[in-house]
C-alpha cells in the first residue's frame, strides 16, 4: 500500500496541538491513526489520517501536499497553476491546453453550424481549451458550465463568467466520466480587447456533495 510520510513535529507548527504515545497519534485529543512509524528521533505518520483529525482535505500538486480546510479561504483562492500544467485537487485533474483570443470563433467540439461572435465592436471572445479528468474510483456526473466560482479574471479586478447559452463549445455539458475518463471541452467568455487576463478560476460540479477544491491557472 503507497503512503505518504508526513513529520509530525511540522503539524505543530500549524497550530496543531499532537500526542505520540503507545505509536498512537492524536489532534487536539482526537485519535488521528496508530500508523506510525519512530525513525531517528522523529514521529512519521500517513498525511491523510492528521489532515482528516484536522477536519481538512489533502491537495497536492506536483511535489507539494496542501492541507486545506473545506469552504476555508484556501478553498475559494484555488489549486493554483499554469497553461499546460495538470493540477490535481484530490478529486480530479484539470488542464488548461490553450488560450485563445479572437475576434470570431469555430467550436471545436460542439457542431453549432456558426461562429461565435462578440456582441459588441470593443470586445472578442476568450476561448479557454480545458481538459478534466475523474481522478476517483467512483462514476460522476459533471456539469460543465455551472460551477459556482468559475470565472476568469483580468488584472483590474473585473470578472467575466463563461457562456452558458449559444457561444458555449462543450459536446456534452453533463457528461458522465467513469474512474479515470477525461472530458475535453471550451470555456468561452466575451471579454473587453483591452483586458489583460491574469487568472482562470474553475469550480467542478460533480453533485457528489464531497470537497472539491477550485482550480486557479494564471493565464498571464
Amino acid at each position: 500500500m503507497k503512503r505518504f510520510a508526513f513529520v509530525v513535529f511540522a503539524v505543530v507548527g500549524a497550530s496543531a496541538i499532537l500526542a505520540v504515545g503507545l505509536q498512537r497519534v492524536s489532534v487536539e485529543g482526537k485519535f488521528a491513526t496508530s500508523d506510525v512509524i519512530v525513525r531517528n528521533g522523529k514521529t512519521y505518520a500517513p498525511i491523510n489520517d492528521i489532515a482528516k483529525a484536522m477536519g481538512m482535505v489533502v491537495v497536492k500538486s506536483g511535489s507539494s501536499f496542501n492541507l486545506v480546510r473545506p469552504g476555508g479561504a484556501n478553498m475559494v483562492q484555488g489549486l493554483r497553476g499554469k497553461i499546460g500544467e495538470e493540477l490535481f485537487n484530490g478529486r480530479h485533474r484539470f488542464t488548461v491546453v490553450e488560450v485563445i483570443r479572437t475576434s470570431s470563433y469555430k467550436p471545436r467540439f460542439y457542431n453549432a453550424g456558426y461562429e461565435y461572435t462578440p456582441s459588441s465592436p470593443d470586445q472578442e471572445i476568450l476561448s479557454i481549451i480545458c481538459r478534466l479528468k475523474n481522478g476517483t474510483k467512483e462514476t460522476v456526473t459533471i456539469d460543465l458550465l455551472m460551477g459556482k466560482n468559475t470565472a476568469v479574471t483580468d488584472m483590474k479586478e473585473q470578472s467575466y463568467a463563461a457562456d452558458s447559452g449559444a457561444g458555449t463549445d462543450v459536446a456534452n455539458r453533463g457528461p458522465r466520466l467513469l474512474p479515470g475518463a477525461a472530458v475535453d471541452f471550451a470555456l468561452t467568455f466575451q471579454i473587453p480587447k483591452s483586458a489583460e487576463l491574469k487568472d482562470l478560476v474553475f469550480s467542478v460540479q460533480d453533485f457528489s456533495g464531497k470537497p472539491n477544491p477550485d482550480f486557479r491557472v494564471s493565464l498571464k
